[in-house]
């Protein structure tokens, strides 16, 4: 499962820097074959931590596979586009979440949140979105 180096980071207690410089150097040393992250792969855990259902995961997981077919190029934000594909989602089932709490969940800015989902909106015609900042009371993490 791919983790972000924010959240090594916060695992190990060290600075940023020093964890990327780690990893390129285990990478480099042990000649590993790491592929680069896909936005699917952080679905289920942004889901998971969003107390969304498991319809709102397949629809944003429908979403990414239109966006960005298995073997294309991964997107410049990962995180970023399976925080939109959840978003919208989650309008699209009825289970909405703030742009607040899926961007916190990502580990992006509400405006990359925005940015990305606007590609992805297209995708599903007719959808909705609200205007501003949605603060839901059933939203877990405000």
């Amino acid at each position: 499962m791919p983790r972000t180096l924010d959240e090594l980071q916060k695992a190990t207690g060290l600075p940023r820097t020093r964890v990327g410089a780690a990893y390129r150097s285990l990478h480099r040393e042990l000649g590993l074959a790491v592929h680069a992250a896909h936005p699917s792969d952080y679905v289920q855990r942004f889901c998971s931590e969003l107390g969304l259902s498991n319809r709102v995961e397949r629809e944003a997981l429908s979403l990414l596979q239109r966006f960005e077919p298995p073997g294309s190029p991964t997107s410049v934000s990962p995180c970023g586009t399976a925080g939109a594909a959840i978003y919208l989602a989650g309008l699209a089932c009825g289970e909405p979440r703030s742009e607040k709490a899926v961007s916190r969940v990502a580990g992006v800015s509400e405006v990359t949140l925005r940015n990305r989902y606007g590609a992805l909106k297209p995708l599903l015609p007719g959808l909705e979105t609200p205007r501003g900042r949605t603060r839901r009371p059933s939203d877990p993490l405000r």
